[in-house]
């Protein structure tokens, strides 16, 4: 996790919201169509304002993604997988962002997932069911939906492990400047993937090279190699 060195937590948010990451590479990541990308995103420029899905922060270049951006495009794909409505999903995001008057409202810890549908507690009562019509669910068991994000201590994402966090790689804005890194080092993914092509396949040379275990090596590769065969 972060340690904060900044003079004030709204530094801290900036940092997030900067814009550093191509739309091919988030396109990798997050395994959606560049198309997609841009649409959801509304960097196309085409896309009417109304129908792109992330709410984005004012101070983001349009041809650039923030590390929130990343996140949020992460868990609507996700959302999406678990067979969650697509429409269903912009309303709920629509409808939170306005709430809150927040960007990324996926990025932030209190949005829960359960049985398909999204839901935040309501520091009035009960869960608020997201378009719902102003519906306070009554649920016992509510499954929090990121297990592979880490939050600040205000609640927003700032770490993402890109393939759960028994595989090693994650991004964090606050580590290489966001490039995806293996655990317990500082080391891109893509370095080590590089010096094992160079290496012709050779991960102990590798590891030895950089001072870390073949495993944290394999974890490069897979992550670097899965990613380059979806571009092939």
């Amino acid at each position: 996790m972060q340690d904060y060195n900044f003079t004030s937590y709204e530094a801290h948010l900036e940092e997030l919201h900067v814009g550093r990451y191509a739309i091919a590479d988030v396109s990798r990541w997050t395994g959606l169509s560049a198309g997609r990308v841009r649409r959801w995103l509304g960097t196309s420029g085409s896309y009417p304002p109304r129908l792109r899905l992330v709410k984005r922060h004012e101070s983001t270049p349009i041809n650039l993604a923030s590390f929130l951006d990343v996140v949020e495009l992460h868990m609507v794909s996700e959302l999406v997988k678990k067979g969650m409505n697509f429409k269903k999903i912009r309303a709920s995001l629509h409808e939170a962002a306005q709430l809150n008057e927040v960007s990324h409202p996926l990025a932030r810890q209190k949005y829960l997932l359960h049985a398909g549908r999204l839901f935040m507690p309501s520091e009035k009562s009960g869960i608020y069911e997201l378009d719902a019509g102003g519906q306070l669910a009554i649920t016992a068991i509510i499954k929090h939906r990121a297990e592979d994000i880490e939050f600040d201590p205000k609640g927003v994402a700032e770490r993402f492990w890109l393939q759960g966090r028994n595989k090693g790689v994650y991004m964090d804005p606050f580590v290489t400047a966001g490039i995806p890194v293996v655990e317990g080092t500082s080391i891109m993914t893509e370095v080590l993937y590089e010096a094992w092509r160079l290496e012709d396949g050779d991960t102990k040379i590798v590891a030895e090279q950089y001072g870390i275990e073949e495993t944290q090596v394999r974890y490069a590769i897979e992550f670097e190699s899965g990613f380059r065969k979806q571009v092939a």
